[in-house]
């Protein structure tokens, strides 16, 4: 039988399943490092959850392996840094 974590507070249990989401997060790193992004131009993150990511910590992590510049959608729209 498997023991289930205790919490002190929902608040507890939500941050750390947010760290894991955002940590974990199909390892975009990984992802990115095992493609040929050559022909690559740009990257354009879209569909970002507000509570459970980092809208600036993916873009400048994505940006430094990737070498692309990388812009985030904002609701519906791009912002380019054009």
């Amino acid at each position: 039988m498997t023991k289930r974590p205790t919490y002190r507070c929902p608040e507890d249990k939500y941050k750390k399943l947010q760290k894991k989401l955002i940590d974990d997060d199909l390892s975009y790193q990984d992802f990115l490092r095992a493609n040929d992004l050559s022909r690559v131009k740009e990257i354009h993150l879209l569909h970002l959850s507000d509570r459970n990511s980092n809208a600036e910590r993916f873009k400048r992590e994505i940006q430094e392996i990737s070498g692309k510049p990388v812009y985030v959608a904002e609701g519906m729209k791009i912002k380019q840094g054009r």
